[in-house]
């Protein structure tokens, strides 16, 4: 197998819900590049594992899933994001996105899209775009997120322009970023994460090494899950 270009970053903790949205999201990309999931399920109590051995029979080339059989999450010295590192890095990609097992991509072409960005311009570090807000059961609740950066307004952003904005927040289900530095990044992040800021430092992090592309395109769902470890 050649190596993808794209590993997609998918955490599952009892998202039966929601999981067969997030997966269709996935495997309904259409790219003219490989990539793959690595769908890890973090030994859910409900039938996400079913759902992920379904998907991952039917699209082997694409669903690459890890099945815990105990909780990693409540394990110390950050075990669970060891092992889902260690997934993506076996895997060789030269990019990274993330969704998680409750959010979902909504726009076929997303990956293509960000990836032609990324690719014609080698000082941006990362890809983010749009997103829509739906409720737990999948109502819509926002067409489009206003003012994810200042105004909307499409184009590149350095960490300056970051702290110049609304909310300091990029849409985590709709990010995709280069796969170098990898050690440096994710040893920063493990000193500074903390659950309540999301991923806040991560874009902190991500933006002392290049800057990001806002596409004003919607290409993801936000769902607001009153069950996530964010709410």
């Amino acid at each position: 197998m050649n190596k993808p270009l794209v590993a997609i970053q998918c955490l599952v903790y009892n998202h039966e819900p929601y999981l067969r949205d997030c997966l269709n999201g996935f495997v309904s990309q259409q790219t003219s590049f490989s990539f793959v999931a690595i769908v890890h399920d973090d030994a859910s109590t409900d039938n996400s594992v079913a759902i992920i051995k379904e998907f991952a029979e039917k699209y082997p080339d694409i669903i690459i899933p890890i099945y815990e059989k105990e909780n990693l999450y409540r394990k110390p010295n950050g075990i669970l994001m060891k092992t889902v590192h260690a997934a993506l890095d076996k895997t060789g990609s030269k990019y990274i996105a993330i969704c998680e097992g409750d959010d979902y991509w909504t726009d076929p072409l997303k990956l293509q899209k960000q990836i032609e960005i990324l690719e014609s311009n080698s000082d941006l570090i990362a890809c983010v775009t749009n997103t829509c807000k739906v409720d737990k059961k999948g109502n819509l609740l926002e067409q489009k997120k206003e003012n994810v950066v200042q105004g909307n307004k499409e184009g590149i952003y350095d960490i300056y322009d970051f702290f110049k904005m609304p909310q300091h927040q990029y849409p985590t289900a709709t990010i995709v970023y280069r796969a170098i530095h990898q050690n440096e990044i994710r040893s920063k992040f493990r000193h500074t994460e903390n659950p309540f800021r999301g991923d806040w430092t991560l874009w902190i992090i991500l933006h002392s090494y290049g800057k990001f592309y806002y596409l004003d395109e919607v290409t993801a769902a936000y769902r607001t899950n009153p069950t996530s470890l964010t709410h």
